[in-house]
């Protein structure tokens, strides 16, 4: 039986130790930590990380973070860290069954929730999407896109917005757009509700069976073509009138003749002209 000196049992004994050692984190720097442990304070060492190949990922210990540092042969100096055991001072953010639940510690949270299949986002001041070629929403109910001051689209080419059933733009003050051109396309109707709606276009297309405004529609200058109401398909382009029509100020013609100032002639024998209408 091989005898050992007691200074070899002691360097065993301390190696052994050094094998699995638990420990806070004392100090961070780029992709290493530095642990205390009792008394002892380790050399900067590499933490372990979910991949570090072809893919990576970054998520580093943070100062306070009880971990454990692993040691090949009980050697601190090739020791790594393993994260993480919650304690006292970073308790458990959630106590659900099967969820998913991370806290950062500028009180961001991000949640996913089996129980009712849930997926929340809280707590974040911006959030940046880039893909090269497209970014699909689907929903098999509803999107909904709040914003307490702006919404902002662009486009480089073309936006499109298409409904099956219904399509509403609503705003308690001003709707403004401005492009070169604009078309509305729908197979039943277009309803505009709002206080103000401003559009800034070379053209502007309408096309629907039906164009409803609700109160009232100002012009500088309009034409009108077009078949009569049920009278689909018709070659006659005819635009009718219901109702009470008021002109006040300018001229009012019609063919060429102006309905409120001219004289008609060739009523009485002679030269005489009859007088301007009543």
């Amino acid at each position: 039986m091989q005898n050992y000196h007691p200074a070899d049992l002691v360097d065993i004994l301390r190696k052994i130790e050094n094998l699995i050692r638990q420990g806070v984190v004392y100090q961070t720097k780029g992709d290493r930590v530095k642990v205390r442990s009792g008394k002892l304070v380790t050399a900067w060492l590499p933490w372990f990380t979910h991949r570090a190949g072809k893919s990576r990922s970054w998520w580093r210990p943070s100062i306070g973070e009880q971990v454990f540092i692993l040691s090949p042969n009980g050697n601190l100096e090739l020791g790594c860290v393993l994260p993480s055991l919650y304690c006292n001072d970073n308790a458990p953010p959630s106590d659900s069954e099967h969820g998913c639940f991370v806290e950062f510690p500028d009180g961001a949270t991000f949640k996913y929730e089996p129980a009712d299949s849930s997926l929340t986002i809280n707590g974040i001041k911006t959030a940046f999407i880039d893909a090269g070629d497209e970014i699909t929403l689907n929903s098999g109910k509803k999107i909904t896109m709040h914003a307490g001051t702006e919404i902002a689209i662009h486009a480089g080419k073309k936006i499109t917005m298409q409904s099956d059933d219904k399509m509403a733009i609503h705003a308690t003050n001003t709707v403004s757009a401005q492009s070169q051109f604009f078309e509305y396309s729908a197979d039943t109707r277009i309803n505009f509700m709002t206080t103000t709606i401003t559009y800034s276009s070379n053209t502007i297309n309408l096309d629907a069976p039906l164009v409803n405004c609700a109160d009232h529609v100002m012009f500088r200058t309009f034409s009108a073509t077009g078949s009569p109401s049920g009278a689909s398909g018709s070659s006659d382009s005819t635009s009718i009138i219901t109702g009470n029509l008021i002109h006040i100020d300018g001229i009012l013609s019609s063919n060429g003749v102006v309905l409120d100032s001219h004289v008609h002639t060739d009523v009485h024998a002679g030269d005489e002209n009859t007088g301007g209408p009543k």
